[in-house]
């Protein structure tokens, strides 16, 4: 059975099943995931290890049962993500990518955020992907003697990297390299192009 002929059978039966995912943040581990649909070389499941609906690249998807299923030279232990540690280092690596898709592309050294054009050519200011590092969080509390709000608390996030969409919620990160494939993929999929 090939693998989307198993994940087509467990959407109609409605079981999880297990993968191996040679992407995401732990590439070549065995995961237990709920298919939902597939298309587009694309499959959007629930991942029981988080709880959250995810998509997932069907090239990507091994059965754990099936080692011939595997590329040849595959070893997890060696497979290294892009080293990514700063913006200009995610440019480096997805620039002509995200180009590609269509998007403009603006950035500082603490977010990269992506824009669609107007037919005249010119990048709209909103963001539709935007990814940022924010170092300190705080809470808002209302001040009765006052009237005003006011923040206190002042510590630093444990997650400060954050990766937002239009239509998608938001997920945080606790370093840039975690957040570059949720960023990446949401690029994708909301791409111009």
């Amino acid at each position: 059975m090939t693998v989307s002929e198993k994940i087509e059978a467990a959407i109609h039966s409605k079981e999880p099943i297990e993968i191996v995912y040679l992407g995401g943040s732990k590439p070549g581990a065995v995961r237990k995931i709920g298919p939902i649909g597939i298309a587009k070389g694309k499959v959007r499941a629930r991942c029981y290890e988080t709880g959250a609906v995810k998509q997932f690249l069907l090239d990507k998807i091994r059965l754990p049962d099936s080692n011939s299923d595997l590329e040849p030279n595959w070893n997890s232990a060696i497979f290294e993500k892009p080293n990514i540690e700063s913006i200009d280092d995610l440019l480096g690596e997805a620039q002509d990518k995200l180009e590609g898709m269509g998007w403009h592309i603006s950035h500082s050294p603490q977010h990269i955020s992506l824009h669609r054009f107007f037919k005249n050519g010119n990048p709209m200011k909103g963001w539709d992907v935007l990814m940022d590092y924010e170092e300190m969080t705080y809470d808002e509390v209302y001040d009765f003697e006052t009237d005003e709000m006011r923040k206190e608390n002042f510590r630093k996030r444990v997650r400060p990297w954050s990766v937002r969409a239009k239509g998608k919620d938001t997920r945080s990160y606790k370093e840039l390299a975690t957040g570059y494939e949720t960023f990446i993929e949401w690029a994708a999929d909301l791409a111009p192009k």
